[in-house]
């Protein structure tokens, strides 16, 4: 797990006109073209509500940054990690297993991946980022098989004077690993032991919306379809007659908005 903050400069704030540290803004917020493979200008994703940056896979890469807000802000925080054999890997621009890096060259990768020119790479990863490594050996600990009753309730029966909070307590639906579930079992303890009348925030639904979980699948091939698998010979036989039947309809539209269905099929 990394953790890197990155200074960007904003000369305007010290009476130099609209000029601005264009080096330092680099470092968060060009994608370049030097990136080794893809990504489009186009297949960038920006959240309309925290106007965060998606930055798709590419080959070498199997995960997904989140890029802070572009608000000209002197600090940008961003946080990342790499689990289970994916730290013996030695990396596309530092050469060396995860584990086995500095800050600072963590940092190097990074930056590398973001898309940065190459010969601004360390120089930004020496004096803009500050980057801190951390081994976190049961983060998966999370993730362990377990049953209903392995985890507390929030609020056990009969309890009137205490609860449990975080991760390892039980609360229906809701995924664990996320900030929100450490916040919505806080608020059941609160709203439950002190009788507040106030409901706590449905969980997104995910799990039940068709349109997330073709979204997911997409995902999950690093940006491919699911209809590009080679299945077994009479399955792959019935993929052309499937998509001619569906042609017109809502269902050829809600595939094709969510990159299962491509121009070329």
């Amino acid at each position: 797990m990394a953790l890197a903050a990155c200074s960007m400069t904003n000369n305007a704030e010290k009476g130099q006109g609209d000029s601005q540290d264009i080096t330092a803004r680099l470092a968060i917020t060009q994608v370049a073209e030097s990136v080794p493979s893809e990504p489009s200008v186009d297949s960038v994703e920006v959240d309309g509500v925290s106007s965060a940056t998606a930055l798709p896979n590419h080959s070498s890469f199997n995960g997904i940054m989140v890029v802070p807000p572009q608000r000209q802000a002197t600090v940008t925080l961003t946080m990342g990690g790499t689990v289970h054999a994916t730290t013996l890997l030695p990396g596309d621009y530092v050469k060396k297993p995860m584990k086995e890096c500095t800050g600072e060259e963590i940092a190097a990768e990074w930056l590398y991946h973001l898309g940065i020119p190459v010969d601004q790479i360390d120089e930004l990863a020496k004096d803009k980022v500050v980057s801190v490594p951390t081994m976190m050996p049961y983060i998966t600990a999370f993730f362990m098989p377990r049953r209903k009753g392995d985890r507390p309730d929030v609020i056990p029966d009969g309890c009137v004077n205490f609860a449990f909070l975080g991760q390892f307590a039980e609360t229906p639906r809701d995924t664990i690993f996320t900030t929100e579930y450490s916040v919505r079992t806080a608020m059941e303890a609160v709203y439950g032991l002190l009788g507040v009348d106030r409901g706590v925030p449905e969980v997104w639904g995910s799990v039940y919306d068709v349109r997330e979980l073709l979204d997911s699948s997409v995902k999950l091939m690093d940006g491919k379809s699911p209809l590009e698998i080679e299945l077994p010979g009479p399955l792959n036989a019935l993929k052309k007659p499937i998509i001619k039947k569906i042609k017109g309809t809502a269902i050829e539209k809600l595939l094709r908005d969510h990159g299962v269905l491509r121009d070329y099929m």
